[in-house]
């Protein structure tokens, strides 16, 4: 699975591809960060995901719906492209080792995106389809604002240590992740299979 920054990355790539005249660039970007509230909002995973996606079966008709399609599908396409390459190789088993790759990921990818303060500014606006899913809007309201602090500034391990504590991620898995990301970011493998699985998305 991949990260806020990486899906919204992501996210405005296949949007610029699939057909979109009929789509609000805003509200499918917000939906593709918002599947991922269900750890927020202690939901199970089959209310926010969809399975077994492809982009042809992308809803062009409806922003939210696209959007929330299009993170599972990127979810789906991203594990198959690394899979693919390699990089799962020997790491699938240690723990916590593809969270410390998303916030790689992150940090890899979060100057290629240009438009991070507009980003903050659609947050702004909390969707009915959203409360929808959640049944509480100062969840999805709370969702937002900790978005609103990751996108402001380019990742680093001390916004990772600060958002963990808001998102109440005990402290001892907080260190292994953390530990795991420090031997990551001395792999430039690691990077360049994750630059190549970016150019696949």
């Amino acid at each position: 699975m991949a990260s806020q920054i990486s899906h919204i990355i992501y996210g405005e790539k296949i949007f610029d591809r699939i057909d979109n005249s009929l789509l609000d660039r805003s509200k499918f970007l917000v939906a593709t960060v918002s599947p991922d509230i269900r750890q927020l909002a202690k939901i199970d995973r089959d209310l926010s995901n969809v399975y077994n996606t492809s982009e042809k079966e992308i809803p062009t008709t409806n922003s939210f719906d696209a959007g929330f399609y299009v993170h599972s599908y990127v979810d789906e396409r991203r594990s198959k492209i690394l899979d693919e390459l390699g990089l799962y190789e020997g790491q699938k088993d240690i723990g916590f080792f593809d969270t410390a790759l998303k916030l790689r990921e992150d940090f890899l990818f979060y100057d290629e995106f240009k438009d991070w303060n507009n980003v903050i500014k659609m947050l702004d606006t909390v969707y009915q389809e959203e409360i929808d899913v959640v049944k509480d809007e100062s969840v999805v309201q709370k969702w937002h604002q900790f978005l609103q602090k990751y996108f402001a500034q380019w990742p680093n391990v001390d916004i990772w240590i600060k958002l963990m504590k808001i998102a109440n991620i005990d402290q001892t898995v907080q260190s292994q992740i953390i530990d795991h990301y420090r031997k990551i970011e001395q792999d430039e493998n690691i990077d360049q299979l994750l630059k190549k699985m970016k150019e696949k998305i």
